[in-house]
């Protein structure tokens, strides 16, 4: 959305990589008793973490998911040793009968759960061409709108969506000082000169790029970002437009502007 100020981060963060937990692997049951849930406080300094388990149909899915979610929650609990709280936030998708019956396991986890629907749905979409090929984007098409719910978790300051094979590695207190309190980045952790004022972080999927494109897509895996209801109503329109040039180069991308 126009209002929406971002620049880039580039550290702080690994995916697909394991963290050692303890010395024998944990179940659910034994790393909430070993680690019990911190109780938020809603406060000025309480940033939420917030997952979205968008679809739960196969049986290999959910068993990955059950242990990345015991490792994220590790990881943010061990990073999080500066003046800020934290509270795991999951996003599940409602209209999935599967993802619903994970709600027990995730309150052991010590994950506040909001079961939503599908922000926008196809025939909504008015644009034919990005309604009739986004269904079959990535892994789960236009249902990854749901990460979207993350803006509307005004209650606290800022959330951190994470996807769930990615991890904190160390504190991001800096992070979240630029988001409340106008902090600035050293420049080595930017690509792009740092604004005045924000109100999003993103990196960049350098991995999903080709060689010699200069320019890369959002990695929507790690997102840091202050909640507003407003914010997420722009981009819903923006979703519902579908003004997207396909493509990979010059002109192309959400109203061609790659």
């Amino acid at each position: 959305a126009a209002s929406v100020i971002v620049y880039v981060v580039t550290t702080f963060i690994v995916s697909h990589r394991l963290v050692q937990v303890s010395e024998k692997s944990i179940n659910a049951s034994e790393y909430h008793a070993k680690d019990a849930e911190p109780k938020p406080k809603h406060s000025k300094r309480t940033v939420a973490h917030a997952v979205s388990l968008i679809t739960c149909q196969k049986a290999s899915r959910v068993a990955g998911f059950r242990d990345a979610l015991v490792v994220l929650r590790h990881a943010v609990h061990k990073t999080h040793r500066g003046v800020f709280g934290y509270q795991m936030v999951a996003i599940v998708n409602g209209d999935d009968a599967n993802c619903v019956q994970q709600k027990e396991l995730l309150h052991q986890l010590g994950y506040v759960t909001l079961f939503r629907s599908i922000p926008v749905q196809l025939d909504e979409i008015r644009n034919e061409w990005y309604r009739d090929h986004v269904v079959n984007e990535n892994c789960c098409g236009h249902f990854e709108f749901i990460k979207l719910y993350a803006y509307t978790l005004e209650e606290y300051p800022v959330v951190v969506h994470w996807d769930i094979d990615a991890l904190p590695l160390q504190n991001m207190d800096v992070l979240y000082h630029v988001l409340l309190d106008g902090g600035r980045l050293d420049k080595h952790h930017l690509q792009r000169p740092q604004p005045v004022k924000s109100s999003v972080m993103f990196t960049k999927d350098i991995t999903s790029a080709q060689p010699w494109e200069r320019v890369q897509a959002v990695q929507g895996g790690f997102v840091v970002a202050k909640p507003n209801r407003k914010h997420f109503e722009e981009m819903l329109e923006i979703v519902r437009e579908g003004n997207y040039v396909p493509g990979r180069g010059h002109g192309s991308g959400w109203a061609g502007k790659v």
